[in-house]
């Protein structure tokens, strides 16, 4: 007797797309690495190569995201008006501020200057802003996904699909950066 294969529904399956995924690991890379580089760079010996590697990183972030960015912006411009809409657009607009921010500071070069410490601090702010408005755009999404499906086992795929866009991403990144650290 064969199992019977789970049945997605649309939501479900683009939760789980490549794309979606490769900007969920990308997004937590970047996160976890700037937490590092904020609270403990100045105790780790190896700043600078986790200052690149997280510029690189935030460089090949560019194009899975502007991909996604432009998909899921074309899908969900019927939602809006709506509260998660908006909070997804200011999310948008807080990466495009980092993203601006950090080739800034690449360009800069010299951290000496006031320059570099005015685009830094803002790149840094810009950035928490970021992770708390992305964060409750998920969050929202999720609720608001919850309501509109009435399928058997939404619960069950809702955590399923939870620990797919946060859980897994964030602990592939740890161990990523530990895995870095510990190769210096």
């Amino acid at each position: 007797m064969k199992p019977s294969r789970r049945i997605l529904s649309d939501r479900q399956r683009r939760w789980r797309a490549p794309l979606v995924a490769a900007v969920l690991y990308l997004i937590m890379f970047e996160s976890v690495s700037g937490f590092l580089l904020f609270f403990f760079g100045p105790f780790l010996a190896t700043t600078e190569g986790l200052g690149e590697l997280h510029w690189w990183v935030g460089v090949l972030f560019l194009l899975p995201y502007g991909v996604y960015q432009l998909r899921h912006y074309q899908r969900v411009t019927v939602h809006s008006g709506k509260f998660h809409f908006n909070l997804g657009l200011s999310s948008f607009a807080c990466m495009c501020v980092v993203i601006i921010s950090g080739v800034l500071m690449w360009l800069a070069g010299s951290r000496e200057t006031l320059y570099y410490v005015v685009v830094d601090l803002v790149h840094i702010v810009i950035g928490f802003a970021l992770l708390i408005m992305l964060s409750s755009h998920l969050v929202l999404v999720f609720r608001v996904g919850k309501v509109e499906e009435s399928e058997i086992g939404a619960p069950a795929a809702r955590r399923r699909t939870m620990a797919r866009v946060l859980w897994i991403p964030l602990a592939v990144s740890t161990l990523a950066l530990g895995g870095w650290w510990l190769s210096r």
